[in-house]
């Protein structure tokens, strides 16, 4: 089942850079780059059977090109309220695919809205007893980390 979460993630990650901004992307299996998260849009999900969230995590840098991409503005334009914005945006859009694509799988599958955690390092702690799994997608602007968390429900 993670399976096809991450592919609907990834893949939808890839659509929406090359739709919205014109930007190539492909998956890379690792980064010797190790550049600090600064910036990432969360979205939750649950059904009636599994719970999770999908996370897209961003450098300062690569954040504020992407958004200032789909926006027509340069980097140096965007500010941080800006920036948070477009990274909820790109999340949301990447998670409504992810709903697209696997609610048929569920019941009464929903996603939430996207929140935005932000700070240099900071990290996403996993479910307890999850599935999960991070793909990295390298673009000329950077590196996007797509996160996938997956939890059956307990009865």
């Amino acid at each position: 089942m993670l399976e096809s979460f991450k592919s609907s993630t990834t893949n939808g990650t890839l659509d929406m850079l090359s739709m919205m901004m014109g930007v190539e992307g492909e998956l890379i299996e690792q980064t010797s780059k190790d550049v600090p998260v600064f910036v990432s849009g969360i979205v939750s999900f649950r059904s009636e059977t599994h719970s999770g969230l999908v996370s897209l995590r961003f450098s300062r840098e690569t954040a504020a090109t992407l958004v200032g991409l789909m926006l027509g503005m340069e980097p140096d334009e965007v500010d941080d309220e800006t920036m948070f914005d477009g990274v909820g945006e790109m999340t949301n859009i990447v998670s409504g695919q992810l709903k697209v694509d696997v609610s048929s799988l569920f019941d009464g599958f929903d996603i939430s809205i996207p929140s935005i955690i932000n700070g240099l390092g900071h990290k996403i702690n996993v479910f307890h007893g999850s599935e999960n799994h991070e793909s990295l997608i390298n673009t000329e602007y950077g590196i996007i980390r797509v996160r996938i968390e997956l939890c059956k429900d307990q009865k």
